[in-house]
This record gives structure tokens, sequence and C-alpha cells, in this order.
């Protein structure tokens, strides 16, 4: 598990739905994060838990008002909300980012094994997934990651059983956000991203793999995105590599080589003796079901 680093600025980790709760769980251990848990399937209230109303109905989700005044006023300038595809409570997406449209938000839209669900929720994963999108697409948030258990479970996992190892899959993504937001802070080593008016890719997905001087693990997807524009290379690396930073400089270009357009920003490793490096693929289309 990574260090924490408390210079960090705080972030909103907000999970919609048990998939996105069981993410948004995950951070609440490191001081530098507020969580907010939203779901039907919670037993009781608990603090910074938004319990909703269950119900057959997934209209009954988008009108309720269960939001109080003191969760939204602990929510910060930066949100990140992991949503679980196909989940009753993902109907009260929409509505609870109408309630927190002033702030920077980020969706992460993690896409069930459409195998595991009936044709209700089927449908609530199209409608949902398709319109989180457009919306990203017109701007009102940031950015919306798409990221597949199945997907994550084959590449990342290395398995193709048909169980999801739900927990495995949980601590993967958390730990891709756990970098990305410490990348956010921290003192970047290099990087070629100079033009703040490039185009912005908000529809990406999330791929890494692992390296040690020559030897590079294959890049692990965690979605099978199309129409990709845009490719950004995060490099965490250990205090011995950049040591060595001719042995990294080679890696670099060759990595690079046949991708001019790429972009690239370089850290220290959260991980005493790991290199790896984390890719964020963009697009500027909807996504297909």
């Amino acid at each position: 598990m990574p260090k924490i680093n408390k210079n960090i600025k705080k972030y909103t980790i907000v999970g919609i739905g048990e998939a996105g709760c069981n993410i948004a769980a995950l951070f609440e251990k490191y001081s530098q994060y507020s969580v907010v848990k939203i779901g039907s399937h919670f037993k009781s209230k608990q603090k910074n838990v938004v319990l909703l109303r269950k119900s057959k109905d997934p209209e009954d989700y988008e009108r309720q008002e269960e939001v109080s005044k003191k969760i939204l006023d602990s929510i910060g300038e930066n949100v990140y909300v992991f949503v679980g595809g196909g989940s009753f409570s993902s109907c009260y997406t929409l509505s609870f980012l109408e309630k927190i449209k002033n702030k920077k938000i980020n969706v992460v839209y993690v896409r069930s094994d459409m195998l595991s669900l009936n044709s209700t929720k089927r449908k609530i994963d199209r409608v949902v997934y398709s319109v989180l999108q457009e919306y990203t697409l017109s701007n009102l948030f940031e950015n919306m990651y798409i990221v597949s258990n199945v997907d994550i479970q084959k590449n990342a996992l290395s398995t193709n059983s048909v169980f999801m190892n739900y927990e495995e899959i949980n601590k993967i993504i958390f730990w891709v956000f756990y970098n990305l937001t410490y990348s956010k802070e921290a003192n970047c080593l290099m990087n070629n991203d100079q033009d703040e008016e490039r185009i912005p890719y908000r529809i990406k997905t999330i791929g890494f793999f692992n390296f040690e001087n020559d030897q590079v693990e294959e890049e692990k997807w965690f979605f099978d995105i199309k129409n990709v524009e845009q490719n950004e290379y995060y490099y965490f690396l250990t205090d011995s590599l950049l040591k060595n930073n001719n042995t990294f400089s080679l890696f670099l270009r060759k990595q690079l080589e046949n991708n001019e357009e790429a972009l690239y920003k370089i850290f220290s490793s959260l991980e005493e003796d790991r290199n790896y490096c984390i890719i964020l693929r963009g697009s500027r289309e909807v996504q297909g079901v």
C-alpha cells in the first residue's frame, strides 16, 4: 500500500452504489481525503452516508432528496465520484451531481460484468453511462474515467474467471487514483506538458505497467476505449532509478519514440522498491455500450 503524503491537498471522494462505496471506503483511512458514501444497501444511517430509500422503480431514486446540508457543506472543491454501474443507486447520480455542480468534478464510472446484471440493471447501466458521457463532453465535469471490472480482472489480475474478485479490483482502482491525486500536488521532476491551451480529451480510461531498467511489463488496460486521441504517461520512479537517470532517459526515449504526441510527467515513486507508469488515454467521443 502506498505511503501517506500528508502534504497533499484534500479531495472529496464520493461513492455511489455498493461498488462505488466499496472503492470510496478504501480512502477513509487516509487523512488527506474526505469520503461520502451514497446508496440503498446500508442497513442504517452512518456518518457521512447518504441512505437512499430502496425501490424497485429506478425513477424513485432520481427523485430522492436525501443529502443533508451538513454533508453538502463537507464536500470540497475537488471531487472524485465513483459510480457503480448498473446499480439502482446509480440512478441518483445526476441528481447528486446537480447539487455540487459548482465543484470540480471527476466521474469514475465502474462498468459491471454484464453477465451479472438482469435486464433492468442493464438498462440502468446504458442510460447512466451514456448520459454521464454526454454531460462530460458538454464540459459539466472535468473528466469521466471509464473502467471495467471485466477488463481489470482479465488484464491486471490476469484471470478470465467468471467470478469477479471485487476486493482486488477495487484495490487496483484505489491505487491508481491515489497516485493520480498525489501527482496533482507533488513536485513534477520533468515533463513535456507545457501547453496550457491544449484540447481537453475528457472521456478517459486508465492503464499501467511496472518496469525495472529495460525490463518492462505489458500494459494493463482497464477499458478498451475507442477513438483515442491523447496518451498521458505518469512515471513514478524510485530513488535508485532517479540516481541512475541515464538508464531511465534511454528507457523513456524508447517508450515514446513511436508516440511523439504523448504527454509525460515524472514523479518520485510512492513505493520504495517499485517503478511504475500510469497511462491515461483520452477521447472526445462517446463510448458505445
